[in-house]
């Protein structure tokens, strides 16, 4: 039940960003692109928003942090993180990056999030979708409502995901390892669960931060090669 609420939330959203478009700009073709920025970033804002005490709860404590267990706030940071990936995947066009976003990370390791419910996870969330996604996707709708240079977004994207996106993540896990060496004793299943997690949250961090500072790179190549 709380995940179709949440699935509502998201399409009110969507029914929303239409409208604030308009009112902002009303030249702006409101294609797929327009819409589901301005969704996943309101929506990351909200999961930002509530996923901060497991965060905090979880860099004080840092070596017992996959043993804590879900709070009300992990639920809704989780239910409205999976909302909006099916959101996406339902109403709107997804290209190849798309598709193996949503299988990697939502259809892997978002069961065994829900199997587990430790609070790592939903600190996991903040860094893979929360906090960046909402500073960029903002970014993102702004370029698309020529309200901001593509430009700007991407040397801003390049900070968030180099300086907060990958070290948070690669900070959660270490901070799994602590599990892992418990897990192996005490559950083997839980503990082979929690390593595929984390190999792909680690591997989540770094290849987009590979792939956002060589796009960068690419960009302002081009950028000098036509201003020779």
């Amino acid at each position: 039940m709380q995940f179709l609420l949440h699935l509502l939330v998201v399409s009110l959203v969507d029914y929303t960003s239409v409208k604030i478009t308009k009112i902002i700009n009303k030249q702006t073709l409101i294609d797929d692109n327009t819409r589901w920025f301005f969704i996943h970033s309101i929506g990351n804002f909200l999961v930002s928003y509530n996923a901060l005490p497991d965060i905090y709860s979880c860099f004080k404590d840092p070596i017992y942090c996959h043993e804590l267990s879900w709070t009300d706030n992990s639920f809704y940071v989780f239910y409205l993180s999976m909302a909006m990936h099916l959101y996406h995947s339902l109403f709107f066009r997804l290209n190849r990056a798309d598709i193996i976003h949503h299988i990697v990370m939502c259809c892997i390791c978002g069961p065994i999030t829900y199997y587990q419910q430790r609070l790592i996870s939903t600190n996991a969330i903040f860094f893979l979708t929360g906090f960046p996604g909402c500073i960029d996707y903002l970014l993102l709708y702004l370029v698309k409502i020529n309200k901001l240079a593509k430009n700007t977004e991407k040397i801003i994207y390049v900070y968030l995901t180099t300086w907060i996106r990958s070290p948070g993540l690669c900070s959660l896990s270490l901070f799994t390892l602590y599990g892992l060496n418990d897990y192996y004793y005490s559950d083997f299943t839980f503990f082979l669960m929690s390593l595929l997690n984390v190999l792909l949250v680690f591997w989540n961090g770094q290849y987009y931060m590979m792939r956002t500072c060589i796009d960068y790179g690419y960009k302002m190549g081009q950028l000098s090669y036509t201003n020779k």
